[in-house]
């Protein structure tokens, strides 16, 4: 899966709403995004800002185009598919 998340985030989006069948499986992205075992960043996030695999998703504050918003697969509605694709 992970080689995935790689793989769509290489495609540069200009924004990009990851959703995640798990709270942890979203932590799981965030994670990899922020630190890859190889290649660059697609998200820059100090590790030091990576946060619990139990704390809201909503809690990052995430802009960057690889990862605008990672929701769960409950949380999605229109005003968050909204929100994180205008820009601000």
């Amino acid at each position: 899966m992970l080689e995935d998340a790689d793989a769509m985030a290489a495609c540069d989006p200009d924004a990009s709403i990851w959703v995640v069948t798990k709270r942890p499986l979203g932590h799981t992205v965030v994670d990899h995004l922020a630190s890859p075992a190889s290649g660059r960043a697609r998200i820059e996030l100090d590790p030091a800002d990576l946060l619990s695999p139990n704390t809201a998703l909503p809690k990052y504050d995430l802009t960057a185009p690889g990862c605008s918003e990672v929701v769960t697969d409950g949380q999605i509605d229109a005003q968050t598919i909204r929100d994180a694709l205008t820009p601000s």
